[in-house]
């Protein structure tokens, strides 16, 4: 499930400490190994907010390579939303921290360091 992790895509969470994701929401099963093999799949769930699924896709995305692709983007959150996280992110870009082409939006490979703040300005809080 990592790959369908960090594109933002539903995955199953099988096992103990196992997460599953299903785009509205998010659970994950009993930590103690022992308590799963008695059959006990005690959950925990969480559903996502509009926000904390715009907060999951940033932060998952930009920290890949290939970072936002603008189709997906608009295809998730739409137009107005993509034209202002390129406002929002007009100050990174001017620094070349943020790299922005027709196609996408990456952390240029010179700020992975500094990434973690990069995403965090771009984050609804």
């Amino acid at each position: 499930h990592n790959s369908s992790y960090w594109k933002g895509l539903p995955y199953v969470g099988l096992g103990p400490s196992a997460h599953a994701y299903n785009l509205i929401g998010r659970r994950w099963n009993a930590s103690d190994l022992h308590t799963y093999i008695k059959g006990n799949f005690v959950r925990e769930e969480e559903m996502l907010s509009p926000e904390d699924n715009y907060n999951d896709y940033l932060l998952t995305r930009l920290r890949t390579r290939e970072g936002i692709a603008k189709h997906d983007f608009i295809a998730r959150f739409g137009q107005e939303k993509w034209q202002q996280l390129q406002q929002e992110a007009a100050l990174f870009i001017e620094q070349k921290q943020l790299i922005s082409t027709e196609t996408q939006l990456q952390i240029a490979p010179s700020a992975y360091f500094v990434s973690d703040n990069i995403i965090r300005e771009l984050l609804e809080v």
